[in-house]
């Protein structure tokens, strides 16, 4: 993924709309939605955007028609995106598993507010472990987290890549803390963004099969339809060579593959997805294990115990799925302590925790679920309460 600024230019976004131009940016021409607070202004955007650039951007009924719509789109060849918020994340589940399982390209954007069910329209960050487990059938996701404007943008562009190259849906897992956030952001010049396509068939069109490949963690090559190829895609069970006529497959070998392929070509390549950003961890005593809207809070903290002569750094996690345990282990090494803040009750600390947890490394949570913000403070009382000042 390329992300020059020779010819760069300064505008100022809301964290939506940097998210749709981001998508934008990385080739998405297809935008099928329903509009939802606080995620509405990522429709807007593409409503406006897309009809000058030869794309469309419609008006579902509700977010199971969008992901459905989403499934012919790409495969047709479009890259596509949807966003929704809090109860649509809900109705999103059976397209991201239909998605996942036909091995379609889409990226799903959730701007997360309070629940359960339909909640409040304030914000928080309680969607990130069902980003992983909402769906049926343990296929692997991957999913981002952006903390700024500019990693909205970012963070999508990337989403868009790994959704293509991948073949498989892909979350962005904004907030409405970030996604109604309005920062100037520096936006590359679009024609100088290229990221990496799906890949593409060589051979000849009577040897093509939609899910043909030789390893577990290859990504089989993907034709349009009305391409030439003949595409049989499926969201049932199904093996690498198969070619009927989309039934359920009750082979317990083609099962057994099927599964296991979903997740290889994610947990092969999680090195390349992990995306992480350390900041003075080498000599920390405390670590501060942050994502999203907390990153902010995180860093604020970390300068002013730095500056009461407190060895305290921050791992800003924006990958969450795979979650980056390599990362993780690394970087909290010679920590005595790690926080996790969030906006919840606790989800990812669950994940810091279990990677953790052979180390003897104690791993402490700081949530609020009143919808505001998190404050330095809130981490800073934390730590000066566990130091005994």
């Amino acid at each position: 993924m390329s992300n020059k600024h020779a010819q760069s230019r300064r505008v100022l976004l809301l964290g939506n709309e940097a998210c749709a131009e981001g998508a934008i940016a990385a080739g998405v021409r297809f935008y099928a939605g329903y509009p939802i607070t606080p995620a509405t202004e990522i429709f807007e955007r593409f409503a406006y955007r897309l009809p000058a650039l030869g794309g469309v951007c419609v008006q579902m009924e509700d977010e199971c028609g969008s992901m459905h719509a989403l499934l012919g789109a790409a495969a047709a060849g479009q890259r596509v995106a949807t966003a929704t918020s809090g109860p649509g994340f809900n109705l999103v589940q059976e397209g991201i598993a239909s998605l996942a399982s036909a091995e379609l390209p889409a990226v799903i954007i959730n701007v997360q507010r309070i629940g359960p069910s339909t909640g409040s329209i304030h914000g928080a960050q309680m969607d990130v472990m069902q980003a992983q487990w909402g769906f049926n059938g343990n296929h692997q996701t991957i999913a981002l987290a952006p903390s700024s404007v500019s990693e909205c943008f970012w963070t999508t562009v990337r989403a868009v890549e790994l959704a293509e190259t991948l073949r498989m849906p892909v979350l962005v897992m904004s907030e409405m803390h970030v996604g109604l956030m309005r920062q100037a952001v520096e936006l590359p010049d679009y024609d100088e963004v290229r990221i990496e396509g799906r890949p593409r068939p060589t051979c000849a069109p009577s040897d093509y099969r939609t899910y043909l490949c030789k390893r577990l963690e290859d990504v089989p090559p993907l034709a349009d339809i009305g391409s030439g190829y003949r595409n049989v895609f499926q969201v049932t069970t199904h093996g690498s060579e198969t070619a009927g006529g989309g039934g359920m497959v009750w082979d317990y070998k083609e099962a057994d593959w099927h599964l296991r392929h979903l997740a290889a070509k994610v947990l092969h390549r999680r090195h390349e997805i992990e995306w992480v950003e350390p900041f003075a961890t080498e000599d920390a005593e405390v670590v501060i294990v942050a994502y999203g809207s907390c990153v902010s809070a995180a860093l604020a903290a970390m300068k002013a115990a730095r500056q009461d002569g407190r060895r305290v750094g921050v791992l800003k996690l924006v990958s969450l799925w795979p979650f980056p345990e390599d990362a993780v282990r690394r970087h909290a090494a010679k920590a005595e302590l790690v926080l996790v803040p969030e906006l919840n009750l606790g989800q990812m600390v669950r994940e810091v925790e279990r990677v953790l947890g052979p180390s003897g490394i104690p791993v402490h949570p700081i949530n609020r679920v009143d919808s505001y913000y998190m404050w330095p403070d809130d981490i800073l009382g934390v730590l000066n309460a566990m130091a005994g000042r």
